[in-house]
């Protein structure tokens, strides 16, 4: 009977060892492939996150830089001064006589009036009142470059009143006029201030107001026709009041209706403006117009005004 001989380790057990050690190693070999597999998606996972993260960061770091200041400092524009020196007094009055400037030019409108219309009555009653410096604001379309001289000359316009118009315009020496602007919201805001030198005080204005008050009604000038009225302004003027050539009026005060009232003395522009407001006080139309006027001496004719009033539909020089 022959008997297997048995090889040492191969035995039926020993097979069945084998096969679970290999096994074992199989399946922690595959675990660690897996596991080196996930941590390398999820590296590439978190760079990709961070990426796009930079990416929007930048993004937004250049559309802020992109986008304009939604608040921009509003421009305020200076405009060149403007001066006008009353052509009247040409022979007494220069421009370096006028009053200066005040120093804070540049100042703006405390308020801002809807139209130049508003301007206009804001710097005639500045005017009336004898505010050497008036402050005029108001709003248009656009600044031009005349708005100082038609803003005052309106303010000057002939309008009925004894103490406007001519009356107004004759006692100015002149005014120096400083103008800003800015626009907002397609509204241009404009500032006018005005330095102005007067012929008289607001004082003087009043007292010369009372005293035509007075001649009105010695004079009966309520009553009667319009040459009947006429009449006695210039008879009163004649007995009243001395007209002297401009040559020889010895201070600015001689232009004015003031000193013709008060001291019987005036050039012809002052008794010009007297009997201009003693005409509108009779309920009269007049008017001051300038001229040249020749003596027939020969003599180089000279700067002269009279006054125009109204006579049944005409007018009586």
């Amino acid at each position: 009977m022959m008997r297997k001989k048995n090889v040492p380790g191969m035995g039926r057990g020993s097979v069945h060892g084998v096969w679970r050690r290999a096994t074992a190693l199989l399946l922690a070999l595959s675990l660690c492939l897996s596991m080196v597999s996930t941590t390398a998606w999820a590296a590439t996972d978190t760079e990709t996150v961070a990426s796009q993260e930079d990416a929007a960061v930048t993004e937004m770091a250049e559309e802020t830089e992109a986008e304009p200041e939604s608040e921009t400092e509003t421009e305020i524009v200076q405009a060149e001064e403007v001066v006008w020196l009353n052509p009247f007094l040409e022979e007494a009055l220069s421009e370096t006589d006028l009053t200066a400037s005040s120093e804070d030019e540049t100042s703006e409108a405390d308020a801002y009036a809807d139209s130049e219309e508003a301007a206009v009555e804001e710097l005639r009653a500045g005017l009336k009142a004898r505010q050497e410096t008036i402050v005029v604001g108001y709003t248009a379309d656009s600044y031009e470059e005349t708005a100082a001289e038609s803003i005052a000359e309106t303010a000057l316009a002939h309008t009925g009143e004894a103490a406007e118009g001519d009356s107004l315009r004759l006692q100015l020496g002149g005014w120096r006029a400083a103008a800003s602007y800015y626009t907002e919201d397609e509204i241009c805001y404009i500032t006018l201030t005005y330095t102005v030198t007067y012929l008289t005080t607001a004082a003087q204005e009043e007292e010369a107001d009372a005293a035509v008050a007075e001649i009105a009604e010695e004079l009966a000038l309520s009553e009667g026709s319009a040459y009947e009225k006429i009449s006695a302004i210039y008879g009163y003027l004649c007995a009243q009041v001395t007209c002297v050539d401009r040559e020889k009026a010895t201070e600015l005060l001689q232009y004015t209706a003031y000193a013709a009232l008060t001291e019987g003395t005036a050039a012809d522009v002052g008794c010009a403006a007297l009997t201009f407001r003693l005409a509108l006080a009779a309920g009269l139309d007049a008017r001051v117009i300038a001229g040249t006027w020749d003596d027939g001496s020969g003599a180089e004719p000279v700067n002269h005004v009279w006054n125009l009033i109204g006579l049944d539909g005409g007018g009586l020089l």
